[in-house]
């Protein structure tokens, strides 16, 4: 059975799922994007190895951007497979696109994105997973390719950033990158089981210490692990909002992420997204989201 599945096409691409189990022939092995550049938006952990890179987890905090003809390996995170959301788009709208970022590099052949992978705010990421539902929802063709417009400028401009950020380098950079890695490892695992961990649990399953770990992470993303570890609880929340039952209770959802209570579920949401659980289950909120996938496309936030 083929994994992938194109949900709904429009001009210059499609959307679709993609979803490989544990058991599918495509893990650890060399597989080619053929016939669309792809932007891949995951809901499970894998890892993805590009040539000449070193292994990178995709998780709900990334977006991967294959071109056409790109090489590249998946290896299973625990029993998970592989399972995303994906925008499959032309060559010449992904040029257009890349000309608004690097007018030069729109021109090169082969064609490359700035990066094969790049970090997705917040903001971004309610705003695709939302508008993608009410397109989907309405089989609307026009709403689609406006929202995959603005999603796969959104990523260009965030591969660009990502391929601009200074890099670690000398001694023990490459082992501090592991390190964080394997943390975002233990972190998707744990948050996809439904497990509720803290820094030192963390810090034991990468066999570091807790102030060692916090310290490196915060060196190497610019981020608090604590920020990290609450985002990635976030967005799993955010995923299962949009896709329960409108009348299912939330504060079972907060319970099974690790918070408190309801309210704090509520207000940790709200604080992330800049909506309530329930203003975001509540509809498909097209316009909104549209505005904010236009804005940071546009690069104005």
């Amino acid at each position: 059975m083929n994994p992938s599945r194109t949900l709904l096409a429009f001009a210059g691409g499609a959307v679709g799922t993609f979803d490989a189990s544990p058991g599918d022939p495509l893990w650890d092995v060399d597989v080619r994007q053929w016939g669309y550049h792809v932007l891949a938006f995951p809901e499970a952990p894998v890892w993805i190895t590009f040539p000449g890179r070193e292994p990178v987890l995709a998780d709900r905090t990334r977006v991967m951007l294959h071109r056409h003809g790109q090489v590249y390996r998946r290896s299973l995170v625990r029993s998970y497979g592989d399972h995303c959301r994906f925008l499959a788009i032309e060559d010449g709208l992904a040029r257009e696109v890349l000309a608004g970022v690097d007018p030069g590099a729109a021109e090169r052949e082969p064609f490359e994105f700035p990066s094969p992978y790049a970090s997705v705010d917040a903001a971004t990421y309610l705003a695709f997973r939302r508008a993608m539902r009410a397109a989907l929802a309405w089989q609307d063709e026009d709403s689609a390719s406006e929202v995959a417009f603005s999603a796969v400028t959104a990523a260009v401009r965030a591969s660009a950033r990502d391929a601009c950020r200074p890099r670690e380098s000398g001694r023990g950079a490459a082992a501090r990158r592991d390190l964080v890695e394997a943390a975002k490892e233990a972190i998707a695992v744990a948050v996809a089981a439904g497990e509720h961990i803290g820094l030192g649990v963390v810090a034991r399953r990468v066999h570091s210490s807790p102030y060692h770990l916090s310290r490196v992470f915060k060196r190497v993303t610019g981020v608090a692990m604590h920020r990290h570890l609450t985002e990635v609880r976030l967005r799993a929340g955010l995923d299962a909002l949009l896709g329960a039952d409108p009348d299912e209770p939330i504060a079972p959802l907060a319970h099974r992420l690790g918070f408190a209570s309801h309210q704090h579920f509520s207000t940790s949401f709200r604080a992330l997204f800049g909506a309530t659980p329930s203003e975001v289950r509540g509809g498909p909120g097209r316009r909104q989201a549209r505005k904010i996938l236009e804005a940071r496309a546009s690069g104005r936030t």
